[in-house]
């Protein structure tokens, strides 16, 4: 029977948190120099968060989201 998918192996994988931090500090100075070529559609009086800032956010808490769901 088919198992669709679901992972074989569930153990995670350990990184050092040194290493940890260091991949997350780059992805996030790469997302941001992605993300300040996108025009901020906000009227600018209204603004009180950066558009960069907003979308790094957005984005790193639905990775973090779907990696933890198992199923649809």
């Amino acid at each position: 029977m088919a198992s669709g998918f679901k992972s074989v192996n569930n153990s995670p994988v350990k990184i050092p948190k040194a290493l940890s931090i260091a991949i997350a500090q780059a992805l996030t100075e790469k997302m941001e120099s992605i993300f300040k070529e996108i025009e901020d559609p906000r009227i600018e009086r209204n603004r009180v968060h950066l558009l960069t800032d907003i979308l790094i956010r957005h984005s790193r808490t639905r990775s973090k989201s779907f990696r933890r769901s198992n199923t649809w």
